[in-house]
């Protein structure tokens, strides 16, 4: 049997007894591994949001991701609405549509 080791935080009390010049650590009451376990992450990707990024961005993002195509020019109307980006897409939309 094999066993997996991991490292996780442990928060702990220090005890310095001046008598001797010892230091004792004892693991703070209450807490257990399970505790201190970040929290997964989230399954949903964060969306694309093209204002952020210049045209080449865009358009290598959408070429990258054919599925989002629909989305990204919706948020390129609602935010910046490039022109040159819009006309970019929709021909980009009309070519998939006709494959």
């Amino acid at each position: 049997m094999t066993t997996k080791q991991r490292r996780v935080p442990v928060v702990v009390t220090v005890r310095h007894d001046r008598g001797n010049g010892r230091a004792s650590v004892a693991p703070l009451a209450g807490l257990t591994d399970r505790s201190v376990e970040p929290d997964p992450p989230t399954s949903e990707p964060a969306e694309f949001d093209p204002s952020d990024h210049n045209i080449d961005d865009v358009e290598s993002y959408v070429e990258a991701n054919p599925d989002e195509l629909d989305a990204v020019l919706a948020a390129e109307r609602a935010g910046k609405d490039r022109s040159t980006l819009i006309e970019w897409l929709e021909a980009r939309q009309e070519t998939t549509e006709t494959s």
